[in-house]
């Protein structure tokens, strides 16, 4: 404790106002972007998409795997511990396949090959009005 009070003595006797208002106004933004950072809105269930119509709606919390038979052949998609991903596609560069896990709210992943997107929702929050996309591509 006396540390820190000497070091804001030390900070207090070598800086002006407007110094002191630029470190005031940085940690405040520091602290505002880990708030943001860590409230991420949890999904509670999985849409899952073929050429953007909805195909099946999933429980995160259920731990299961299930295949879509999306234009090139058989997506597999996976729910585990309310998070999912796309698995499997049995494609050369393995498009879609890199995407990792996703779990936050509005969190998306695609085939794009093979027409496949998995979209994590939240009941109160939901993004199936399109509103937050600037255009899609077909």
């Amino acid at each position: 404790m006396k540390t820190i009070l000497q070091f804001l003595n030390i900070i207090s006797k070598s800086t002006t106002s407007l110094d002191k208002l630029v470190l005031v106004v940085t940690l405040f933004y520091i602290l505002i972007y880990i708030f943001l950072q860590t409230s991420t809105t949890q999904g509670n269930y999985t849409e899952i998409y073929l050429d953007n119509k909805l195909l099946k709606t999933l429980q995160l919390t259920y731990n299961q795997k299930t295949e879509i038979l999306g234009h090139l052949g058989v997506v597999v998609v996976e729910i585990d511990s309310m998070r999912a991903r796309i698995v499997e596609y049995k494609s050369p560069k393995m498009i879609g396949t890199r995407t990792n896990w996703i779990s936050g709210s509005g969190a998306i992943a695609a085939c794009i090959p093979c027409g496949v997107m998995v979209k994590i929702v939240n009941d109160s929050f939901s993004y199936s009005n399109n509103s937050e996309y600037d255009g899609i591509a077909q």
